[in-house]
């Protein structure tokens, strides 16, 4: 009996989450089903903007180095007593 193919499968397809069997499954639905296919490209386009915003918003060495710094004496004054 053929698996039917979901948004989670599709999802982990395009996160390299499936094994080399349900890749081969995922990929014979694609090119099988218009729809499922259709439905796969907007997930990856989605994937791709999100990976875009998230390369924009990237905190900057400063915000980075001053979390770290404010991490590491975080609870010190309370270690002292």
């Amino acid at each position: 009996m053929k698996k039917r193919i979901n948004q989670d499968d599709l999802l982990k397809y395009l996160y390299n989450e499936v094994n080399d069997q349900q890749k081969k499954e995922i990929e014979n639905a694609l090119a099988q089903n218009s729809e499922l296919e259709e439905q796969f490209f907007d997930f990856l386009d989605m994937k791709k903007q999100l990976d875009d915003v998230s390369k924009q918003n990237s905190p900057s060495q400063t915000s980075i180095n001053n979390i770290l710094k404010f991490s590491k004496s975080f609870g010190k004054d309370k270690l002292k007593k």
